[in-house]
């Protein structure tokens, strides 16, 4: 029993680490980051006059300075572009089908960028 107890022993490897001293760790706390208000996409245009659907509506716009929309098709060309977004493009005259888009939503000092397809049915 002796022998297997030392064989264990010689046979298992250590390795030291070296720790700071808790003293000499700042004790700042962390800042929080504020998050931007958030906003609702829309990935539908159904543009058939119903009220509903018939405009490309991105919810919470109004909680920043400036806003740029840039609508690509399926082949990454521009179709639509705007600054100052007010939630007032019904599809232009572009043809039905799936787009992809980007807005930028620029508050003070900070931008975001938020994407999503949209559908566009007449």
């Amino acid at each position: 029993m002796r022998k297997l107890l030392i064989a264990l022993l010689l046979s298992t490897s250590t390795y030291a680490q070296y720790i700071e001293p808790i003293d000499s760790v700042p004790m700042t706390p962390p800042t929080p980051t504020e998050q931007l208000p958030p906003v609702g996409l829309c990935d539908i245009i159904t543009r058939n006059g119903d009220g509903f659907n018939d405009f490309l509506e991105i919810k919470n716009l109004e909680l920043y300075d400036n806003t740029t929309l840039t609508i690509y098709n399926r082949w990454g060309a521009v179709v639509y572009k705007v600054n100052n977004y007010q939630n007032d493009w019904d599809g232009g005259n572009v043809a039905d089908g799936v787009y992809f888009y980007v807005i930028e939503l620029r508050l003070t000092d900070r931008t975001a960028y938020c994407t999503s397809d949209l559908t566009i049915i007449r």
